[in-house]
């Protein structure tokens, strides 16, 4: 599973620009009460929907095949 920043990275690393990003959950309803706890991460609740979109420009080659923010451990 990934978050809407690792999709961002991701795209950024292989060279390209985030031009729009959304969620949006397609397949269920979210629960109130979750959505209420999640609100103390401090992530905006607009990019916690269960599936990412992401549209983007291409600017350069890849840029970094394994981003350490994705990959490295720890």
């Amino acid at each position: 599973e990934y978050t809407p920043q690792d999709i961002r990275i991701a795209m950024e690393s292989a060279g390209f620009e985030v031009e729009k990003m959304l969620t949006r959950d397609i397949w269920h309803q979210t629960n109130d009460q979750l959505l209420a706890q999640l609100d103390r991460t401090g992530v905006p609740r607009e990019l916690r929907g269960d599936n990412i979109f992401a549209v983007g420009r291409k600017l350069s080659r890849q840029i970094e095949r394994y981003p350490r923010e994705l990959y490295e451990v720890g």
